[in-house]
C-alpha cells in the first residue's frame, strides 16, 4: 500500500466514521493537514515494520529459506500485516461520530472491513456463474 491509497482509505473512513467532525475539519482548513498526519504516521508505522522482515526471515527454517515462494509469501504476509495494524491503529485514531439511529458508536474499522464487502460480492458473482457455466458445457456435451 502506498501514501496515496492509505491517504484514500483514511479519507473515505472519516468522511464515514464522523461525517459532522470532517466537514467541520475541511471548513476550517484543517481536514488535509489532520489527514496528512494520520497518513504519515500510518506510513511511518508500516515502514517500521517492514525493516522488521528481513530478521523475521532469518528465523524461517532452513528449508524454508532456500525455497523462494515461502520467502516471498512469508514477506508478504508480513508486509500486509504490517499494512492492517497500521491502518487499524490510525482508524482508532479518528474521532468517531453516534448517529441518531444508533444507540452505540460502531465498532472500529478494519482493513477487512474496508475491503470485505467487495470480496464477498465478487465471490458470490462467481460463485452464482459457475453453474451457469457448468450447466452450458453438460448441455454442450450431449449434442
Amino acid at each position: 500500500m502506498n501514501h496515496h491509497q492509505m491517504r484514500q482509505i483514511l479519507d473515505q473512513a472519516f468522511r464515514d466514521r464522523a461525517p459532522n467532525a470532517y466537514e467541520e475539519m475541511q471548513h476550517q482548513d484543517e481536514l488535509a493537514t489532520y489527514l496528512d498526519s494520520l497518513t504519515a504516521e500510518a506510513m511511518q508505522s508500516i515502514s517500521t515494520a517492514k525493516d522488521r522482515i528481513p530478521a523475521d526471515l532469518a528465523t524461517m527454517p532452513q528449508a524454508d529459506r532456500n525455497d523462494p515462494i515461502k520467502v516471498v509469501q512469508r514477506a508478504n504476509m508480513l508486509t500486509k500485516a504490517a499494512e492492517e495494524v497500521a491502518l487499524s491503529q490510525a482508524l482508532e485514531a479518528m474521532p468517531l461520530e453516534q448517529t441518531e439511529d444508533e444507540d452505540e458508536p460502531a465498532e472500529p474499522m478494519s482493513l477487512y472491513d474496508l475491503t470485505g464487502d467487495y470480496w464477498r460480492e465478487k465471490m458470490q458473482r462467481e460463485t452464482a456463474a459457475q453453474p451457469a457455466r457448468r450447466a452450458t458445457t453438460a448441455s454442450s456435451r450431449e449434442k
